[in-house]
């Protein structure tokens, strides 16, 4: 069934209408048909009556018209735009392997489907799939929209599609509260083996990344001057970082290098990495992790608890914000703020200061004046 557009529209838009825009149903699946540059073409639409197919049909028009619309990006499927950001990825040296996981659930949804056929409204229900039924955690899907996003960003930058559909950002609420006290830090590095107590000793003093820490060779620091250093491509932001070593992070890693050297005469080879198990370097330590905390009866830490700790012990010890923000490599002044933890013994801290500068008085007690008091034997 063909259907010509209505009068005004016909009259508004000449350069796409006469005679040619039309829109027809088959099994269930509303289609819309016009010409141009002397063809005809055919889209399928997520319309679900005539006047709703009409209506994407006139859409199109005002697109073609005003340039906005390529008849080419029609075709173009979502798979391909995958393929676009996993170039990207690699060109940036970014890990493909987590764009993959993430990819395997949008695939299920979006793969090989026509990057036009990507609405608000699909994406709303691919997110209702994964939180409701699948159980997917909040920031796991909002990691996949943002791929979602940046696929069809990317598609749009190298005119294969026309549009990029809004795509929403979920609200996490992710901020976690695990630290280490320096009594806690201290039970989980004796129960750890003797290879990885070097590497937790420096990330608790530097509150630098896992994933920094263990790029990290021995021409990165220089243990006469106690500095440190990770460069730009060994940085989550992109940025170079220098730090002084704190003294005891500083004398640890002075005896590891001897215990390397050792290991070097024997073994007749030399060893680059910083940290490292036998010369080989590390890349996984989760079950010698999850065992040392066990041990030392704070089960469910993590590695990254240890990033936390540092940043709130330089706060604590009145190195300005700007300085410890510049050692950690924290680039938002919000997200250091998730990472300042403040805890019970900080607030008794701060009432035992309050309170020791008020004549000697404690928080909460009533201090009478020494005029008050007289005032009050007069009467």
């Amino acid at each position: 069934m063909i259907e010509d557009l209505p009068k005004e529209k016909r009259a508004k838009r000449k350069s796409w209408t006469r005679g040619n825009g039309a829109v027809r149903e088959h099994g269930g699946v509303w289609y819309i048909r016009y010409c141009r540059n002397g063809k005809r073409r055919e889209e399928r639409t997520d319309a679900q009556t005539k006047q709703e197919a009409l209506a994407v049909l006139r859409k199109r028009g005002e697109q073609l018209d005003a340039g906005l619309f390529d008849i080419d990006s029609a075709k173009v499927k979502v798979d391909e735009l995958y393929a676009l950001i996993k170039s990207d990825y690699e060109q940036q040296g970014q890990h493909v392997k987590d764009l993959t996981k993430r990819w395997n659930h949008l695939s299920k949804t979006f793969g090989g489907n026509l990057a036009r056929t990507v609405t608000p409204d699909r994406i709303s229900k691919y997110i209702n799939q994964r939180l409701n039924k699948e159980g997917a955690a909040r920031a796991t899907v909002q990691l996949e929209l943002a791929c979602l996003r940046r696929m069809l960003r990317l598609g749009f930058q190298h005119s294969k599609v026309a549009r990029v559909p809004y795509v929403p950002c979920l609200k996490i609420e992710n901020a976690r509260q695990g630290f280490f006290e320096q009594e806690d830090f201290e039970r989980v590095r004796v129960a750890l083996p003797d290879y990885l107590r070097p590497l937790v000793t420096v990330a608790y003093w530097t509150g630098w990344r896992k994933g920094e820490l263990l790029k990290m060779e021995w021409r990165h620091v220089n243990l006469e001057t106690g500095e440190a250093r990770l460069d730009e491509t060994m940085t989550k932001n992109g940025k170079g970082r220098v730090v002084i070593l704190p003294q005891e992070a500083l004398e640890v890693l002075k005896v590891w290098r001897e215990q390397t050297r050792e290991l070097e005469r024997a073994t007749g080879r030399i060893i680059t990495s910083l940290f490292h198990r036998q010369g080989a370097p590390i890349k996984d330590f989760y079950g010698a992790w999850r065992a040392a905390c066990e041990a030392a009866g704070i089960s469910g830490r993590l590695f990254h608890d240890l990033r936390r700790s540092s940043v709130r012990n330089y706060v604590r010890q009145g190195v300005h914000e700007r300085i410890a923000m510049a050692i950690s490599g924290h680039k938002t002044r919000s997200i250091f703020d998730r990472y300042n933890i403040v805890d019970p013994k900080d607030l008794q801290e701060a009432a035992r200061r309050v309170a020791s500068a008020r004549n000697g008085g404690e928080m909460g007690k009533i201090v009478v004046l020494p005029e008050r008091k007289a005032e009050g034997d007069a009467r």
